[in-house]
């Protein structure tokens, strides 16, 4: 069976709004075994409604209106398709006393206009509206199913779910089960070309790429006449795609990267933290979303700007500095000490990139890496205890080795010094 969506209303036309019922509706219907073969969109004008109901009527077996089933006068979808199914429209008395009812369970008196509502196409069915007042319609005439929804998502996507699309799953037979493989680290264009001869030869399941954020996803789709019997048709092709991509793809159960990983950090009973700079946090959010009930979570710190944070002439924390030394379980010199390692050793990083840009030997790189940990390591150590003098009088644990470490990585320096002018 095949079907068409038609979406009514001016604000989904010139994207005041997005149509997620139509993404949605599609996707049911899909499941259902059914073949969507165009969505259009109309706005608010008499004649275009009634032209693509005409030849929306002419094309598919099934039609699914959403929109324009409210009480005003730009409201004529259910007239429109009334008239391309060859229907004149009645009062319903059931559909007015719902209405009644509604409005009386709400406080509040009905309006004239909001008694067309309760007109239904001869031969229909009213769909029930558990949140509004417009019902749906279902109608069965020469060969065609009419199905007409409400527009806003709270009233649409329920009464779709709810009692139109079991009707049509009924009448197909067939259901469609997708599963994706998600790859992380190959390209899409990669990934086709190790897929080319199996999306070739594949009829059912289907295999088709699709990219994503930051990854790539292989669609497998299967219809046949139960769950079950889907399932044994991707099972196979699920299988020789895992071997071919190998560690590369991460998911075959449609968790994303987030989900796969507080899943794995719950298998192992390990525990994460993020400390976080200039990503705003982004790394703690994609799995934070996840974890409300999971104890997988210890420290999540978002450093947003380290200069907005440290005063670096007093040498003192401010503004949310504090919080950080709280939320890192530091000390006020201690988180000090982190800050302005975190302030002083991106130069050092562009420096390295500069230098490795013209690397003659593999010790340019090694040089440069020990360069930017011996710079930032003295930074961090010279401003904890400095810092720690200055708020306690006394210098701050660990003072001898950590003096001992600043003069080896001092002989770092100038050794890299060295071999930088020679080379």
């Amino acid at each position: 069976m095949n079907c068409e969506i038609i979406a009514v209303g001016e604000e989904v036309l010139t994207g005041d709004i997005v149509n997620t019922n139509g993404q949605a509706i599609a996707a049911g219907l899909c499941d259902a075994g059914i073949r969507v073969i165009r969505q259009t969109v109309v706005g608010d004008d008499d004649a275009a409604i009634r032209a693509a109901l005409r030849e929306a009527v002419e094309r598919a077996e099934i039609v699914v209106t959403i929109g324009g089933l409210g009480p005003t006068y730009d409201d004529i979808t259910k007239e429109a398709a009334a008239e391309a199914m060859g229907a004149a429209l009645r009062r319903d008395p059931a559909v007015e006393a719902d209405i009644r009812a509604y409005f009386a369970a709400v406080g509040r008196i009905p309006t004239e206009n909001n008694w067309k509502q309760a007109d239904l196409p001869e031969g229909g069915e009213a769909l029930p509206n558990s949140n509004g007042t417009a019902p749906g319609v279902w109608l069965e005439r020469d060969g065609r199913v009419l199905i007409q929804l409400p527009g806003p998502p709270r009233e649409c996507l329920p009464m779709f779910r709810d009692y139109a699309l079991p009707r049509l799953a009924r009448r197909t037979g067939q259901v469609r089960l997708t599963r994706t493989v998600r790859l992380y680290g190959i390209p899409e264009a990669t990934a086709e070309d190790r897929l080319h001869e199996q999306m070739l030869a594949a009829e059912n399941p289907t295999i088709a790429p699709y990219v994503s954020d930051g990854e790539v996803q292989i669609r497998l789709r299967a219809v046949a006449g139960s769950t079950g019997e889907a399932e044994a048709l991707i099972r196979p092709r699920l299988e020789e795609i895992q071997a071919i991509f190998g560690e590369n793809a991460y998911s075959t159960d449609g968790r994303d990267l987030a989900e796969t990983l507080v899943a794995l950090l719950r298998e192992k009973g390990l525990r994460v933290t993020t400390a976080e700079s200039c990503t705003g946090g982004l790394a703690a959010a994609a799995i934070t979303g996840f974890i409300a009930k999971e104890n997988v979570v210890g420290t999540l710190a978002v450093v947003y700007g380290v200069t907005n944070l440290i005063d670096t002439e007093a040498l003192e924390l401010v503004g949310a500095g504090g919080d950080v030394a709280s939320v890192l379980g530091l000390t006020s010199a201690a988180a000090l000490a982190y800050l302005m390692f975190n302030l002083y050793t991106p130069p050092c990083f562009a420096a390295l990139g500069a230098m490795n840009s013209e690397m003659k030997s593999g010790k340019w790189l090694l040089g440069g890496i020990c360069l930017q940990l011996a710079t930032g390591y003295t930074v961090a150590f010279l401003v904890y205890q400095i810092g720690t003098l200055i708020t306690t009088g006394a210098l701050g644990t660990g003072f001898v080795p950590g003096l001992i470490a600043v003069l080896v990585f001092a002989a770092v320096i100038v050794w890299r010094i060295r071999v930088s002018d020679k080379e």
